[in-house]
């Protein structure tokens, strides 16, 4: 059984400007994250490189701009109104949901014991399930 690896990706080399529009930064990490050139994201967007590059220092981009932009990621701009605005019962609806989503130490322990506690020693794989008495005995 071979094992697919990803393809080689450069680093990338793109820095997030510190006081750019925030916007514009998340725009930035999505390229450094998903390794896309200034190129392939006029190509993608079809917002100039000159306009994207000059974002980084004077420029704002225009709402149609970074909706394209965005666009190219596969993200969409919404409009999201304040908690205080919403409905009670939409409120209580989305505080149910987050709920689900929080992070506390109990959670993450019991994932970690989870993990490390599964069956068939350290290495899962198909040749080690056979030497699963191995695994158990030489602990």
């Amino acid at each position: 059984m071979l094992i697919q690896r990803e393809p080689y990706r450069k680093p990338s080399r793109i820095t997030i400007p510190a006081h750019a529009h925030p916007l514009v930064r998340l725009v930035f990490q999505l390229m450094r994250d998903n390794g896309k050139t200034y190129d392939a994201l006029e190509w993608d967007s079809g917002i100039l490189r000159s306009t994207i590059k000059s974002w980084r220092n004077e420029k704002t981009p225009s709402l149609q701009s970074i909706e394209a932009t965005l666009g190219a990621f596969g993200w969409q701009l919404v409009p999201v109104p304040p908690l205080e605005n919403l409905p009670a019962d939409v409120r209580d609806a989305l505080d149910e949901i987050g709920q689900h989503f929080r992070s506390d130490e109990e959670t993450l322990g019991a994932a970690l014991a989870a993990i490390n506690g599964r069956a068939g020693g350290p290495a899962c794989g198909g040749r080690y399930r056979e030497r699963g008495a191995y695994w158990r005995t030489a602990a």
